[in-house]
């Protein structure tokens, strides 16, 4: 299991819409509003790296999404 968690920045009064698509792709475990340079953190999980991969671009495709910044978690 590839476990993502992502941080995202969002235009100005989007955070909802944002948010609204974002649970709705499969592989987005949890979802959280919060403080910060960054508006959304996501927990992105699938069985393998590419599938986070596809799953990303389907994030990145969303309007409203200004950057995000994800870090991959390693296993210990």
């Amino acid at each position: 299991m590839t476990v993502v968690f992502m941080l995202v920045e969002v235009e100005t009064g989007r955070i909802h819409d944002v948010l609204e698509k974002m649970k709705l792709i499969e592989g987005v475990k949890e979802l959280y509003a919060i403080t910060g340079p960054y508006d959304i953190i996501a927990k992105v999980s699938a069985k393998d790296m590419e599938t986070v991969k596809n799953i990303v671009e389907k994030i990145h495709g969303i309007d409203g999404i200004v950057r995000t910044l994800s870090s991959i978690v390693l296993p210990f």
